[in-house]
């Protein structure tokens, strides 16, 4: 409901500039690209079902920015509210993803779990569009403000009553933090007895010693990602992004009637309908005809195979010739990007490390929502310089075609989760057992 009515805002205050509507992408992702690598650190290191009931409770208020923007008729205002939104969201995405994993311990659960989240996002997608475009007609766009607020307070009182402690080693951050005090107490003694230019130098390094233990983090996860084997899996999802890029931008431009904003209204929430009733029918499919969680190789050749239905769909877009056709080649694009969008986010939940996982997925997002706002911004200027959807969606069709075509190579290959047939083959269970016993036994200590 924020979608549309940030939408209609724009052609409202903006009419027919692309340019106008890809700074709005720009404001929701940027700070997103920014802010993510943050949310994979408190999320690995902190409470996470805190973390959310905490970050609910600030959008709860802070999403109200956007009816002051609205009455203030400036993008400036607008644009604000969608950054400050955008921060929220981005310090929320890491840390609600990877509690996930933490509620099962069978990789068949978690694909039933990642399929139900999917679901409920689909239906979402559905409900918010059709409700948002009618109410937006009916009653104006700030009432889709207030649902949204509402909704973000109806999360806080859903987590409150989820029990336990999720919190990943929860000692670990503890002790480090004691060695990291021992040693700093010792080296401020020895500098002491030091010269005055190397206490300044010291004060210089004490000035930057946060951005040093934010780096650190990060470049763990770096050496992670090179040691893994299946490091390259974390760009799936933003090269599947860079193909549904433009669907803002085309949304706008397909639902506009010239001289009926209601009917406008009403339009634009059917087709984000529509992407709802794909992004649910897809992930279903798959998980029915190709996918076994104990089986990573099927989930990266389910995303593989997605690519297809988004040529299809961008393809079937430029040439539908009515507004009824262009819902259908939207419901078959969406198919295939909310099974990447779950499902390269799934295999990278089965084969991360838990103490891992809030970054690895933060900094997927953060990929993704790079590339998002890359081809939102081309997209933009592509409408004002005189292109039409036809030329736009041949665009996303191409890089679909192109990204299919290397991460098939990549899974012909043997890359990437290609290279673990099972996650539950017996010899290779008590074979990385034995080796873990080796690695921790006293003795090698």
């Amino acid at each position: 409901m924020i979608r549309i009515a940030s939408l209609l805002t724009i052609e409202f205050v903006a009419p027919d500039s692309g340019t106008a509507l890809s700074i709005l992408l720009m404001c929701e992702t940027l700070p997103q690209i920014i802010i993510t690598p943050l949310g994979g650190i408190l999320a690995d290191r902190y409470d996470r079902r805190r973390l959310m009931i905490i970050f609910d409770s600030i959008a709860t208020v802070g999403v109200l920015t956007y009816i002051l923007a609205h009455r203030s008729g400036d993008l400036l205002y607008l644009y604000a509210a969608t950054i400050f939104r955008s921060c929220i969201t981005a310090l929320y995405m890491p840390v609600s993803t990877s509690i996930t994993s933490m509620f099962v311990s069978d990789p068949e659960d978690l694909k039933r779990i990642s399929l139900m989240n999917g679901m409920a996002w689909s239906i979402m997608l559905i409900c918010g569009g059709l409700i948002g475009g009618f109410i937006s007609a009916a009653f104006g766009v700030e009432a889709c403000y207030l649902f949204d607020s509402g909704t973000y307070f109806l999360s806080v009182l859903c987590m409150k009553r989820v029990v336990g402690t999720f919190t990943v080693s929860p000692d670990s951050a503890s002790k480090q933090h004691t060695i990291e005090s021992i040693f700093e107490s010792k080296l401020e003694k020895e500098l002491e007895k030091k010269s005055i230019a190397r206490r300044m130098r010291e004060s210089i390094r004490r000035c930057f010693r946060p951005l040093c233990h934010c780096l650190g983090p990060t470049k763990n996860l770096l050496s992670y990602l090179f040691a893994c084997g299946f490091g390259m899996l974390i760009f799936m999802k933003a090269s599947a992004a860079v193909t549904w890029g433009s669907e803002d931008v085309l949304n706008v431009l397909i639902s506009k009637v010239p001289g009926d904003e209601d009917e406008s209204s009403r339009r634009l929430g059917i087709i984000i309908a529509c992407q709802g009733f794909g992004s649910l029918l897809g992930p279903i499919l798959a998980n029915a005809l190709l996918i076994d969680g104990r089986r990573p190789r099927t989930i990266q050749t389910a995303c593989i195979a997605s690519f297809f239905l988004i040529i299809f769909g961008w393809v079937g877009i430029a040439n539908a010739p009515n507004f009824e056709l262009i819902c259908f080649f939207t419901l078959v694009r969406c198919m295939g990007g909310s099974t990447i969008f779950l499902n390269s986010t799934l295999v990278l939940q089965n084969l991360t490390k838990p103490d891992m996982l809030g970054r690895v997925l933060a900094y997927q997002e953060t990929l993704t929502n790079l590339l998002l706002t890359i081809m939102a911004y081309i997209a933009g200027n592509f409408e004002d310089s005189g292109f039409g959807k036809k030329e736009i969606a041949y665009l996303s069709a191409s890089l679909a075609v192109f990204f299919v075509a290397f991460w098939s190579s990549y899974h012909l290959f043997g890359l990437g989760a290609a290279r673990k047939e099972s996650l539950y083959s017996d010899d290779d269970f008590f074979s990385r057992r034995a080796s873990i016993d080796m690695l921790h036994s006293p003795a090698i200590v």
